[in-house]
């Protein structure tokens, strides 16, 4: 009646163990009279009477180990959540790679070529790399806006929430990409009416603007 349903079968095989004559050390569950589920290390000793031919009598003790299973538990948990960040960090920082290698390369490209080729050029094409070498600057900054963003999530224990109406939220996007919508000559379309989400503005402007962003570039 005390015993653990979940461990029921255990019990029982300990308790076959104890009619042979065998020595058993195991970890179960019980109810206390309480209702509360406690973890104990049983010990049994059997005493094996030749002349009954079976076990008589069995000795043992109980140990309450409820603490040290619970620590246990606690410690398997963190390993597990230590393992699933550790796996979110390898992406986290491919991904990082990946964003910043291609602003990087553009800007080093465009410097390099006003080095080796100042003396060979046209204002006007000196002006017009200087700018790209602008534009990968201020891309460099959003993408390392977004990683801080991102980086204050995990520190974040309340986020305020509240419901958002994208038809205001998508044009403050579209303003930061008005340099690649125009030079692109992107087309925008927003749907009649938008459902309301619930949720944290700072956090959603940046998944759009990454699904925007992402759609010109290469869809």
């Amino acid at each position: 009646r005390i015993t653990h349903p979940d461990d029921m079968e255990k019990a029982v095989i300990r308790f076959q163990h104890l009619l042979k004559g065998e020595i058993d050390v195991t970890e179960f569950r019980i109810y206390t009279k309480a209702g509360e589920v406690r973890w104990l290390r049983d010990h049994g000793h059997p005493y094996w009477d030749d002349k009954e031919g079976r076990v008589t009598h069995i000795y043992g003790a109980a140990q309450d180990i409820t603490q040290s299973k619970l620590f246990e538990e606690q410690l398997q948990q963190q390993a597990e959540e230590l393992k699933a960040r550790n796996e979110e960090l390898d992406a986290f920082a491919y991904t990082v790679a990946h964003d910043l290698k291609n602003p990087i390369a553009s800007m080093m490209g465009f410097a390099s070529l006003i080095l080796n080729y100042f003396d060979r050029m046209q204002d006007d094409q000196v002006r017009e790399y200087l700018n790209m070498i602008m534009e990968g600057g201020y891309k460099l900054k959003e993408i390392i806006n977004a990683l801080l963003l991102l980086a204050g999530v995990n520190k974040m224990e309340d986020a305020q929430v509240d419901p958002i109406d994208m038809a205001d939220l998508i044009p403050q996007i579209e303003a930061r990409l008005t340099s690649i919508i125009e030079e692109t000559g992107a087309v925008i379309q927003h749907p009649k009416s938008w459902a309301l989400a619930l949720c944290y503005a700072p956090w959603v402007e940046e998944v759009w603007a990454n699904y925007i962003s992402n759609a010109i570039k290469y869809g």
